[in-house]
């Protein structure tokens, strides 16, 4: 998990938890598991962002 910066969120992209748009400028947080999926190589390639608030809720 990690936080991206509001200059770094140069993208918009769609919550998983609330299913709205993050815009772009928006700082968030970007969240992948530890560890990946039976036949993934990376958990990177799972990775999610969402809103700061929504990501609060899951914890």
């Amino acid at each position: 998990m990690r936080q991206v910066r509001a200059e770094n969120a140069a993208k918009a992209y769609l919550c998983p938890e609330c299913h709205s748009t993050i815009p772009a400028g928006v700082p968030h947080v970007v969240a992948w598991p530890h560890t990946p999926p039976i036949g993934a190589t990376s958990g990177l390639d799972y990775r999610r962002h969402f809103h700061d608030s929504c990501w609060q809720r899951r914890r």
